[in-house]
């Protein structure tokens, strides 16, 4: 598995996607995958575990238009239907998952055998930008 190499100052949101604004539990980074946690703040998404594995959007901005968070500040999220462009080397029409990495994006499933749960996070819509579009992959192989 590979993760996704994301530039922080360049991740956005493209128009026409709406993003949605929740509470960071961790430092989350531009371009970092987040799942919303028991406490119902945002934390990095990772596929080590079933429900971190569970990713609803990409950080597209941290406060004040930086580059870095800390927990408790406030995140905006690019959720279903967004497009988010800011990472490189993507392959066109191929899906992304949530990374066996906190908050990083992999290009390659996760190895099931592994303990690892498999959680897309959506489909490289070009080589910088990904559709954010999450669901368990459980359902595309049937």
């Amino acid at each position: 598995m590979a993760d996704v190499t994301v530039v922080a100052k360049d991740v956005r949101v493209l128009p026409g996607g709406a993003t949605h604004r929740k509470v960071a539990a961790a430092a989350a980074p531009p371009g970092s995958a987040v799942y919303i946690a028991a406490d119902a703040r945002v934390d990095l998404a990772d596929a080590d575990a079933a429900p971190s594995s569970m990713a609803v959007g990409i950080v597209v901005s941290a406060p004040r238009g930086g580059l870095t968070n800390v927990a408790g500040d406030t995140l905006d999220i690019a959720g279903p239907g967004c497009l988010v462009t800011g990472f490189t080397g993507l392959t066109p029409g191929t899906l992304v998952y949530a990374s066996t990495t906190g908050g990083a994006i992999a290009d390659t499933r996760p190895a099931g055998s592994s303990g690892d749960f498999a959680w897309v996070i959506g489909m490289a819509w070009d080589a910088t930008t990904i559709l954010v579009m999450p669901f368990s992959d459980i359902f595309a192989a049937l």
